[in-house]
């Protein structure tokens, strides 16, 4: 039976050189590492039901003490929307017109005229009591998001796994890493990307991952979500 759930909107926290690959079009991928990850017994083991988009316990397998029945979700299904969180600052330009500023690319969007925009203007210029401060992505509000991903595919795997055409479609070509990865290709340079978020030895872990595809539209989702509903 298939899997009749809505498709859910949620926040997606991505850092300035990834935003500016997605914003770019280098980046239709995204890595996560799934929540509980599964853990085999010499007794049996556990499959991935794509349909579902979930891990189904068999026979002596469970998941991080889940009864070997349990169904555990990945967290994505195709259709969701993610409202991409980013780096922000509230700023005037020189005109003294009230604008966003993306850390990214440093692209500056004027808010638009009305009070409601205004009023929420003025809440984050005061962000933590200093004016104009720079709002970290997991503090952007969702009215700021100006990328909102629409999810193709979703599919299970190992970390290490990755293809090189995988590896590619995450930004990794496109995104500052130390001197000697200069020249390296696209998994190598994945991989220490990885790590410079998730950790040294994170890499080497292998752990199990959700490998998320993405369709980008350039527009605040709430915009997104009303054109879709209009057409």
């Amino acid at each position: 039976m298939p899997d009749m759930r809505p498709s859910s909107v949620k926040p997606e926290i991505f850092n300035g050189p990834m935003v500016y690959a997605i914003n770019e079009g280098f980046k239709t991928h995204t890595r996560r590492l799934l929540k509980r990850q599964p853990v085999e017994h010499s007794a049996g083991n556990w499959t991935w039901d794509a349909r579902r988009g979930s891990f189904v316990g068999a026979s002596g397998t469970h998941i991080e003490g889940f009864p070997r029945t349990a169904i555990v979700h990945c967290g994505y299904r195709v259709g969701d929307l993610l409202w991409v969180r980013e780096t922000v600052r509230a700023i005037e330009d020189s005109e003294g017109i009230a604008n966003i500023r993306y850390a990214a690319d440093q692209h500056w969007e004027p808010i638009p005229d009305t009070a409601e925009a205004a009023e929420r203007w003025v809440s984050l210029y005061g962000y933590r009591g200093k004016r104009g401060a720079p709002v970290p992505a997991i503090h952007m509000p969702r009215w700021v998001s100006r990328l909102t991903l629409e999810v193709t595919s979703v599919k299970v795997e190992r970390l290490t796994d990755i293809s090189h055409a995988d590896a590619i479609a995450e930004g990794a070509l496109c995104a500052p890493v130390d001197r000697e990865l200069h020249g390296a290709n696209a998994r190598d340079r994945f991989a220490a990307i990885w790590e410079g978020i998730n950790g040294e030895g994170s890499w080497g872990a292998n752990p199990w991952i959700v490998a998320v595809s993405f369709k980008v539209h350039r527009v605040n989702v709430d915009a997104f979500l009303a054109q879709r509903e209009a057409a």
